[in-house]
């Protein structure tokens, strides 16, 4: 007779209970900043490209913390 110990089942969770925060959007104060910052809009030429890619990963911040519940 073959006692095999390793196919007892056993009841636990494996996966940790992660809780992601909420992503915070920028206020008014944020756009001044930028305005202020960038005002001849030669100086920030790739801050539509760095908003964009902002934007993608907010998205996808939210698909994976949705999918965590």
């Amino acid at each position: 007779m073959i006692i095999l110990s390793g196919c007892k089942t056993a009841s636990y969770n494996k996966t940790p209970i992660i809780t992601l925060p909420d992503m915070p959007i920028a206020g008014d104060e944020v756009g001044n900043e930028l305005k202020l910052v960038c005002s001849p809009p030669a100086k920030c030429t790739n801050l539509n490209n760095w908003l964009n890619e902002l934007y993608i990963f907010k998205a996808k911040y939210i698909i994976y913390k949705e999918g965590l519940k």
